[in-house]
């Protein structure tokens, strides 16, 4: 970058009679009429942080404040006439006597110029006055622009303490999925100048409940204001068995960080959650993927209704296309998780926080024999596990087969080739409502989609459903024509029969309630989920 040292007036005057020289019948003062502007939009970045209200500039007293960062100066003009280069010129002072900060900047008109000084250039507790002008190549100049003023802070805030009598530092605390708080606590029973403490819960931007808090997006990390007296308390929901930690820094009014602060705590093993509860409230829950590749979670009531649908920014936005299943932990956390079929037609496992949030993707040995993936799968389900198992086989539909691959919780077994369950399985579909006959193996339920007919197959020992023409009849009315999507994550309302959910034609999620026999009830609208049922392509 082109940088000069401000014009001094014997050098001005030279390089005006040199000009004249050269130009003969055109000299400077040709041009002036047309004096050069005055620079407009003076900022910094850094701004300067805690000055007058709506003052970004510092032109009136109080001055805001920088911290310990370089510093970049800008301004803008604009001209048409002069034909001389013009450059901007800033001249930055501090009230404590050093050499003013003085520099010739190259400009466009009507963009911003800028002067990048590092924070060296600047002293602690200086307030500094800068201004900025245009000059051209004859030495000719604006005037100075009104002047801006910021006060350098260079000292860091005093890192918190932490405390917590919910997740102690010693000893084992509650099981995960507990609330509870934990304070930030400064030295001196004050704020002084510190306004905000950034924290993370476990590596990851905290999830959290009560206390006002606040997202930055910029660090990714939480943040929560400096209450008067030094402190802040925020309500946390950590879901990590055993080792939990908490990592936390002061900022002051100026944007200086103090050194970190971390704070450890250690919690019990939770109960593992059963099949289809996504975030441990033992209800059944819905996950549902759209067009534009959002993900929503549906998170049950235990009476067959859901809660308003749920996304987290965390995660991933590729849920779409592809197909997605819900039923096993496969990371040993106790936590139902999710596999699916990404994109790039790649089976992976999307890791569950215990919350519903799947903020963690997992690739796992779902390695086929033949060494094809999974592009041509058109329907993927997780039957379910053996009762006291975590994982599942898969279930798969291809080139109208129906498909069993034995799986555990480390990806495919067997070598990675399937079972033939259905050679003829064209215009079906394939639905999971668990063990439906109370003998510890998951039974399949089977759509035809032209008559509606439900057909129950149940599981046996060997992991397969027995030949086709053991499937019985269990219901009728439920074809394609009416439920685009149909699925059951086993008994959602507590009465000891698995339901269904499906997805109209007309674009509504409606409700299917199981009754004894295998049968099933009049569907029930369910209006509150807030989710355009047109635009989901997948449901689980």
């Amino acid at each position: 970058m082109l940088r000069s040292r401000r014009f001094s007036p014997a050098t001005a005057a030279t390089v005006l009679i040199a000009t004249a020289v050269v130009l003969g019948s055109a000299p400077a003062s040709a041009y002036a009429d047309t004096p050069l502007p005055v620079p407009t939009a003076l900022g910094t970045s850094p701004a300067p942080a805690g000055g007058a209200s709506g003052d970004a500039c510092g032109a009136e007293a109080p001055y805001g404040y920088i911290g310990l960062d370089d510093v970049i100066f800008s301004a803008t003009a604009s001209w048409a006439n002069d034909p001389q280069a013009v450059s901007m010129e800033f001249d930055v002072v501090g009230d404590n006597g050093s050499a003013p900060l003085d520099y010739t900047e190259p400009a466009v008109s009507g963009s911003p110029a800028s002067l990048h000084l590092p924070e060296g250039d600047f002293t602690d507790g200086t307030t500094y006055m800068w201004q900025a002008r245009t000059v051209d190549s004859t030495g000719a100049s604006s005037a100075w622009s009104a002047p801006c003023h910021f006060i350098a802070d260079h000292t860091p805030p005093p890192q918190p303490v932490v405390s917590s009598t919910d997740f102690p530092s010693s000893g084992t605390g509650p099981v995960p999925r507990t609330t509870g708080t934990i304070t930030f606590t400064l030295p001196g029973g004050t704020a002084g100048d510190a306004t905000r403490f950034y924290y993370d819960l476990d590596g990851s931007p905290s999830v959290s409940t009560g206390t006002p808090e606040y997202d930055d997006i910029s660090s990714g990390n939480s943040w929560v204001p400096v209450n008067p007296d030094g402190t802040a308390t925020i309500t946390i929901t950590p879901t990590l068995a055993a080792s939990n930690w908490v990592d936390v820094q002061t900022m002051d009014r100026a944007g200086n960080i103090s050194q970190p602060v971390h704070y450890s705590f250690s919690l019990g093993w939770p109960t593992p959650d059963v099949n289809g509860d996504l975030n441990g409230d033992s209800h059944r829950d819905l996950v549902a993927a759209t067009s534009a590749g959002t993900l929503f979670d549906l998170f049950g009531n235990g009476d067959g209704t859901v809660q308003p649908a749920r996304t987290f920014s965390n995660e991933t936005t590729d849920w779409s296309p592809g197909l997605i299943a819900q039923s096993g932990d496969y990371n040993g956390d106790g936590y139902q998780d999710i596999l699916r079929i990404n994109p790039n037609g790649v089976v992976v496992e999307d890791v569950n926080n215990g919350l519903g949030d799947f903020n963690e993707e997992v690739v796992a040995n779902w390695y086929r024999a033949d060494g094809t993936d999974w592009s041509k799968t058109t329907q993927f389900v997780l039957p379910g596990p053996v009762a006291g198992a975590d994982t599942s086989n898969l279930v798969t539909v291809e080139n109208n087969q129906l498909l069993l691959w034995t799986a555990g919780r480390f990806g495919l077994t067997d070598g990675g080739t399937p079972t033939v369950l259905d050679a003829k399985f064209k215009g079906w579909t394939v639905i999971t409502p668990g063990d439906v006959n109370g003998d510890g193996l998951p039974d399949l339920l089977l759509r035809d989609n032209a008559n509606g007919k439900l057909k129950l197959a149940l599981g046996q020992a060997d992991g397969t459903y027995g030949a086709p023409s053991t499937w019985r009849t269990v219901g009728h009315g439920f074809s394609s024509k009416k439920y685009r999507l149909i699925v059951s994550v086993g008994d959602a309302n507590g009465d000891g029969t698995a339901d269904l959910y499906a997805v109209t034609t007309a674009g509504r999620l409606v409700f299917i309630p199981g009754k004894p026999g295998n049968t099933f009830g009049s569907p029930v609208t369910l209006t509150t989920t807030g989710i355009d049922w047109t635009q989901v392509t997948s449901l689980a």
